[in-house]
């Protein structure tokens, strides 16, 4: 089997994705025996690309041991407007550095929060000018470059340049539109970008759900109506909180009167610098549609309104919706998705954003030990979840035996209805 799944792996057959159950195989379907995954649909490239919002169904079982599966093809789903989303390279471009510059030294009356607001919603248009100028129709310019470099070899130098400038610009969208973490540097194979760029939306494409009385639903608008309803009312509450309970009753470990000053203490350039220019690279852009490339590339003409901002947050303790919004995002957890439950929902959180709570993580993270109690025994540095692993085979290692006095062990997964 595994020389089987190598061939085609080899020869680029993906496996179709599923929208139901992903068993199409059992010994006994009246008595439910064994279920198993033994039959699949295999497709090309050029399938993704052809049919985008393709589907397969596994169908009720009949007489065979095997189910019959039909791939549905269900019409396109109309493309909205893009929201905007920098890109990296664009940093590379030398007149980069200057347009954030010249930004930056306009005069806005306001707050460090509004000036910053301002500022990146003014870079923002900037940005889309020098993309559309520079980086608009990226293959085409890669392969008129191309075609210059072999013409006029006494330009090879210059020509060079600007080839790899625009080829780079094109590998990084490509990179950040096919999600491939193994990727190098030395890795050129624009193939394997667009096949994977193809396979990756075919896969991410949502073209029905079940609404709450079981209904599979397929009408795009009606799909979107189902995922904003079954999000306001998971993120919202129709009952008012009851302040009457006093939570130290039963909080015991607390913190000391010298750890709250340490906690309190004035935020240092040090800091706020160490968690902007520490996040992580390559992520999902943010509501505003910067990623963090965009701060830490222009960090010397931004760096002072960040600092700004941080420090008003500190001393006023509120922080503006234009920075406090996020993005919802929807993270498949099973292979085959049909109802809501089966998507991880992860917010985007502005860099600003971030940059706070990284900062209160960190200063919260040299305490931990001190503010939980023992049981807790993960995300705390020093301690382990494999403790408590080790404890509950420890509890239930005798559970199997008769006699002796009735025992039972729950385990609670909390959901909001």
């Amino acid at each position: 089997m595994s020389e089987f799944n190598n061939c085609v792996r080899d020869v680029g057959l993906p496996k179709h994705p599923h929208s139901s159950s992903q068993f199409s195989w059992c010994r006994n379907w009246k008595e439910q025996g064994v279920l198993k995954n033994l039959d699949r649909v295999l497709c090309n490239h050029g399938w993704f690309e052809k049919y985008r919002a393709s589907m397969v169904n596994v169908a009720t079982p009949s007489n065979s041991d095997h189910c019959t599966l039909n791939v549905s093809v269900y019409p396109d789903i109309p493309r909205e407007l893009r929201a905007f989303k920098s890109q990296h390279f664009w940093s590379q471009h030398t007149s980069f550095q200057d347009i954030v510059s010249k930004v930056w030294e306009k005069d806005i009356v306001g707050d460090g929060r509004f000036v910053l607001h301002c500022k990146v919603k003014e870079v923002k248009k900037e940005l889309k000018r020098l993309n559309y100028d520079e980086f608009s129709n990226i293959s085409y310019r890669v392969k008129e470059k191309s075609i210059e470099l072999e013409i006029a070899n006494e330009k090879v130098y210059e020509l060079t340049k600007d080839y790899e400038r625009f080829y780079k610009a094109e590998r990084e969208l490509y990179q950040s539109k096919a999600r491939i973490s193994w990727y190098t540097n030395g890795n050129a194979s624009t193939s394997l970008f667009h096949k994977s760029i193809k396979c990756h939306q075919s896969r991410n494409r949502l073209v029905h759900i079940q609404d709450d009385v079981g209904l599979l639903i397929e009408d795009y608008d009606r799909v979107k109506g189902i995922i904003v309803e079954f999000y306001q009312k998971l993120f919202s509450t129709s009952s008012t909180t009851d302040n009457s309970f006093d939570i130290t009753q039963i909080v015991r470990k607390r913190i000391t009167e010298e750890e709250a000053i340490m906690l309190s203490e004035q935020i240092s350039v040090e800091e706020i610098e160490e968690a902007m220019l520490n996040m992580k690279m390559r992520k999902a852009p943010r509501l505003d549609g910067f990623i963090t490339e965009f701060y830490k590339d222009g960090w010397p003409t931004v760096k002072q309104s960040v600092i700004d901002v941080v420090h008003t947050f500190f001393a006023i303790c509120f922080m503006p919706k234009f920075f406090n919004s996020t993005t919802i995002t929807l993270i498949p957890k099973v292979p085959n998705l049909v109802q809501m439950g089966d998507f991880r929902p992860i917010s985007c959180c502005n860099s600003i954003y971030k940059c706070i709570t990284t900062i209160l993580a960190s200063r919260l993270k040299r305490r931990l030990n001190s503010m939980v109690e023992m049981q807790q025994s993960v995300y705390v540095p020093g301690r382990s979840i494999i403790d408590g692993i080790l404890l509950m085979q420890e509890l239930v290692c005798g559970y199997h035996r008769k006699g002796g006095i009735h025992r039972c062990v729950l385990k609670v997964d909390i959901k909001k209805e």
